[in-house]
């Protein structure tokens, strides 16, 4: 079945009350109120160089992916986060909380869609082996808390090596997603 489930407001309301006790209790509430609204795009590039299981599943041309996104949504800041770096559990979740758009290849990252809410979005980049015309388990996700989803596919990626994602097709997807919030 490839339609998201309906969204579950109960699921959503348990989920919003643990993680406002997460970011409580990892002071990082009062940072929240005075940042710029931004878009979150993940990679599993390690920032240095050692080697990642896997490391060659990644979105091979996201550097020109992150620079449109940057020209085409001056208003908002687009941050790159590898998901290859150890973060604390409550650092990640609020990373997720205040991110207004999530941008990611398929993979076990985006389980942290669980995070999201009403008002944010998870745009997913999904290779050609996990496509049914979209949605993922991750789309059920985001729909379950309040969040909107959209789906990118990208015909070249492959779960075993990634591959280059159509840039312009992103970036119209997340322009999309942002104007769905607001509406």
């Amino acid at each position: 079945n490839c339609r998201a489930q309906v969204r579950s407001d109960v699921f959503a309301q348990l989920r919003r009350t643990v993680d406002d006790r997460i970011e409580r209790a990892a002071n990082l509430a009062r940072r929240r109120r005075a940042e710029k609204p931004f878009v979150l795009v993940l990679t599993r590039r390690a920032p240095t160089r050692r080697r990642l299981l896997n490391a060659r599943r990644t979105v091979h041309n996201l550097d020109a992916v992150v620079d449109a996104l940057r020209a085409a949504l001056p208003s908002l800041t687009v941050r790159v986060v590898s998901t290859a770096v150890a973060r604390p559990w409550a650092r990640q979740v609020a990373l997720w909380r205040r991110a207004r758009v999530v941008v990611g290849l398929h993979g076990g990252a985006l389980a942290h869609a669980l995070f999201l809410g009403p008002g944010q979005g998870l745009v997913e980049i999904t290779p050609r082996e996990h496509s049914c015309g979209h949605p993922s388990m991750f789309a059920h996700m985001a729909v379950g808390v309040g969040a909107t989803y959209a789906g990118v596919l990208c015909r070249t990626c492959s779960m075993a090596r990634g591959g280059a994602v159509e840039v312009e097709a992103v970036v119209r997807i997340v322009r999309e997603v942002l104007q769905n919030l607001h509406t």
